[in-house]
């Protein structure tokens, strides 16, 4: 029997965090040294799942909790999101056995940056001019071995572009310490490219906005309707295997499906729920595995290109407001799919977003309109 529940700054529950293997003395721990400013439950059991997922310790520094804000009916509401931090990266880089470093940070010219916008200060919104001395860029150097052959890997971030801004203002953390983020930021892209396996930082997170501005709506017959964000996310991976072992054995085809609006409706109804688990907690790898245990063989190829693109979103640091857009598109239905792929299509063809993030924002988009249909 529990005690002592209200001393708690959040209270201990056996059902949501005893259930995970934490006690309580580890829940003390977790909500007054490790994340001591985190204000709600689901963040850091979010925290704890997406430590358990990618083989990281929570209580070793690899997660960090950021504040985020999302634009809801005209209203900026602040929200809390875990990421990983550049110590997991580097842990993560270790894990592959190949990694071979960190070569020192290269510094471009200290200039000066100036911001002008407004900050809440005593309860009022007061205008402000915010002027900083630090690196017009930095470039950070990661390198490991190749087939035996050590490599470098290189990544160039540039201050203007890369410090988020709240009300037209870096945030207090980049304001205080401009160089050392901009350098932090560096080091996680640079690892990035050297190890696939690598994420993006809590560090590059850290005051981003979600709004929906990465792919605004500029055809007016297109009126979508908002999406649930909640309504389909899973606390775990499903394992639902039959006792043949496969759980559309009866399911076969003649060669291999290519086209999702060839899938049975249960199949694609499987596939949301998994992605969607997927997409919770980060478990893409775990999803592929489940999908090529569970689904008939000849689905796995068109299985597997659905979850990649879904990890491909997600890990891109516009993915939010893509999958606010791609959400967007779903309750709308009909015709709104189509308009939402040429939308992200021709922001595309004008260098505005990534292909390989327009293709894969295809491809889930491609997936939802057979899933609406069937």
């Amino acid at each position: 029997m529990e005690t002592n529940t209200s001393k708690l700054r959040l209270p201990y529950s056996s059902e949501r965090v005893g259930n995970r293997g934490i006690t309580r003395q580890m829940w003390g721990v977790l909500i007054n040294s490790t994340f001591p400013g985190v204000t709600t439950e689901d963040a850091i059991l979010n925290a704890w799942d997406l430590a358990k997922v990618r083989g990281l310790d929570v209580f070793s520094g690899h997660i960090a909790i950021v504040s985020k804000r999302r634009k809801i009916d005209n209203t900026w509401v602040n929200e809390e999101s875990c990421w990983l931090t550049l110590k997991a990266l580097v842990f993560t880089a270790h894990k592959t056995g190949v990694f071979a470093g960190i070569a020192p940070i290269e510094f471009g010219p200290i200039v000066e940056h100036t911001f002008t916008g407004s900050r809440w200060e005593n309860e009022m919104n007061v205008e402000k001019s915010v002027t900083l001395q630090a690196p017009e860029y930095v470039t950070a150097t990661v390198n490991r071995f190749v087939s035996g052959e050590r490599c470098s890997f290189s990544d160039t971030l540039f201050f203007e572009e890369a410090v988020p801004l709240v009300q037209g203002l870096p945030t207090p953390v980049w304001e205080k310490k401009p160089t050392l983020m901009l350098a932090k930021c560096a080091k996680a892209a640079a690892l990035r490219l050297g190890f696939a396996e690598c994420d993006y930082s809590a560090d590059e997170m850290e005051g981003q906005d979600l709004a929906s501005d990465v792919v605004p709506d500029q055809d007016t017959s297109l009126r979508l309707v908002p999406s649930d964000p909640a309504g389909s996310a899973m606390p775990e991976v499903q394992h639902q295997t039959a006792s043949s072992g496969r759980m559309f054995d009866s399911e076969t085809f003649d060669e291999t499906v290519t086209s999702f609006d060839k899938l049975p409706a249960k199949t694609l109804q499987w596939l949301d729920r998994n992605v969607d688990t997927a997409i919770s907690i980060g478990a893409f790898d775990d999803a592929v595995a489940n999908m090529r245990s569970t689904l008939d063989a000849d689905t796995h190829d068109l299985g597997e290109r659905l979850i990649r693109a879904a990890e491909k979103i997600s890990a891109h640091p516009k993915g939010l407001s893509l999958w606010d857009f791609i959400g967007k598109a779903r309750a709308h239905g009909g015709d709104a799919f189509d308009a939402a792929i040429n939308q992200i299509s021709a922001k595309a063809g004008k260098g505005q977003l990534p292909e390989d993030l327009s293709e894969a924002s295809g491809t889930t988009l491609t997936f939802l309109k057979a899933l609406n249909a069937a």
